[in-house]
């Protein structure tokens, strides 16, 4: 089981160190060629789509992900399991496609061929079976094909897209990259299961708790999706572009962070199962993955925050610069977010405390609805990151008060919030050394860059050797694996 688990996460951390670098490569080319304004539209239109994605998939992604990771080992009951919740899935998706085709003809005419190209997105809904997939832990399949695609659609990226004209051909190139991803793991699905025909008695069954995932779903979706649609009625296309690049960028280390999660909800669902009910080991779990999510958070989120001055304007070009600011607000904005998205993956989900969850992030959409109101009103795209940071932190909040008499997740961050000091003191030691560099922009960030995971890292070797509540006491890095799934 723990052989699993090491593996399933290397895998996932494999992917991830590719999700960081792709962007690393198509970002400045994408900021260069398409322009703030081309963004803003991109961003727009992908918030619009995603509205009816979401009713597509309703909460099927969690739920079935939950339901066949409770049922591993019974092939005959996956069977069932999968068609059901699939044929509720198909009848949504095709509902969704139906709705978005209407709504066409209220889009705005100067928008009205790339709402087109966006709606392929829907059509990838239809055959995404992906949840079972990670609900059987066949994480190896996903991760390869995930990375095959990649790399064509970066490669498409780098050769076609030259011009803000373009941006039909990349809104293209996008959606035709989720669509080719799910039709090539149809054929991966017929090898581990047959076909069954779905039954709505059984059907009706798993529509209430999908409907009671869906909520919470929906709710997020106002603050993770609302930021743009606010900012480009209450705003500008340029603020837009600011904030969906700052956004972009900040994003790419939270990838990285979120593969822990993917990892570990089907293991601790099948921990918590009926017949497998391990309430304390999944507490010993929950508190290794804290630090290890913190320690990470908080690297990668100062270290952004420490080079942002210079890497912004050279990563996305001339024009960008107000993106330097969006960054520094986005940094505390990574940090809660990661804990929030630990407490829901790994503990709320797998654990059937829907209601939880659902009340949790229904708090911080009605807090983001307002706050974004007045604050983009006032300070554009900075607006909608601070309506973003002070919902993710009620969010949070939420949880651990709702978790705490099961789960002590604020034990579990004061025991770590060392971490952040040390980053704070990284961050120090990068912004003297860069006052002190004139040298070329690229070996200047090399080196804050260099400077900054050395500090950091020499830190938190000083601090481990001290800390025997530390899953990297007196462990070689080597080792980290195998002690955090032990």
């Amino acid at each position: 089981m723990g052989n699993n688990v090491r593996s399933n996460l290397i895998f996932q951390l494999s992917y991830r160190v590719l999700t960081v670098i792709t962007p690393l490569i198509t970002t400045p080319i994408l900021a260069r060629s398409l322009g703030s304004e081309k963004l803003g539209v991109y961003s727009a239109s992908l918030a619009f789509v995603n509205y009816f994605m979401l009713f597509a998939m309703l909460g099927i992604e969690n739920y079935g992900n939950r339901s066949i990771a409770a049922v591993q080992g019974d092939k005959k009951q996956m069977q069932q399991l999968f068609w059901n919740i699939y044929a509720i899935q198909f009848i949504a998706s095709t509902l969704a496609v139906i709705g978005y085709c209407i709504s066409l003809f209220f889009v705005d005419k100067t928008r009205f061929i790339i709402a087109i190209f966006q709606g392929v997105w829907l059509i990838s809904n239809l055959t995404n079976v992906n949840w079972f997939f990670f609900g059987t832990e066949q994480f190896k399949i996903t991760v390869i094909r995930n990375s095959i695609i990649k790399i064509l659609t970066v490669l498409l990226i780098v050769f076609f897209i030259r011009k803000p004209s373009d941006l039909y051909l990349y809104t293209l190139i996008m959606a035709g990259d989720a669509v080719i991803s799910n039709l090539i793991m149809l054929p991966f699905l017929r090898k581990n299961i047959g076909f069954e025909k779905p039954r709505f008695s059984i059907m009706r069954q798993h529509i209430k708790p999908i409907i009671v995932l869906f909520i919470p779903i929906l709710a997020m979706s106002i603050f993770h999706i609302m930021d743009k649609t606010m900012l480009d009625v209450l705003s500008t296309e340029q603020n837009s572009g600011f904030y969906y690049s700052a956004d972009k960028l900040i994003n790419i280390p939270m990838a990285a962070i979120a593969a822990l999660g993917t990892v570990m909800l089907p293991r601790i669902a099948n921990m918590m199962g009926k017949s497998n009910n391990d309430k304390k080991n999944v507490s010993i779990v929950l508190g290794k993955s804290m630090e290890l999510t913190m320690f990470l958070a908080s690297a990668v989120g100062m270290g952004i925050a420490a080079i942002s001055q210079e890497f912004v304007p050279f990563f996305f070009g001339s024009g960008y610069e107000p993106c330097i600011y969006l960054v520094y607000w986005f940094v505390p904005v990574l940090f809660v977010k990661a804990i929030s998205e630990l407490i829901r993956t790994q503990y709320l989900v797998p654990a059937h405390e829907d209601k939880k969850y659902t009340l949790a992030v229904i708090f911080g959409a009605v807090v983001n609805l307002f706050a974004n109101y007045f604050l983009i009103s006032a300070f554009g795209a900075l607006g909608a990151v601070l309506g973003t940071l002070i919902a993710e932190t009620v969010v949070a909040i939420v949880q651990i008060i709702l978790t705490a008499h099961e789960i002590n997740f604020l034990k579990f961050v004061i025991q770590n919030i060392w971490y952040v000091l040390l980053s704070l003191i990284m961050l120090i030691v990068v912004r003297v050394i860069a006052h002190g560099l004139n040298t070329s922009v690229i070996i200047k960030i090399l080196a804050m860059i260099v400077a900054g995971g050395f500090t950091y890292m020499l830190l938190c070797v000083f601090v481990w050797r001290f800390n025997k509540n530390s899953i990297f006491y007196n462990l070689k890095i080597k080792d980290l694996l195998k002690q955090l799934v032990k």
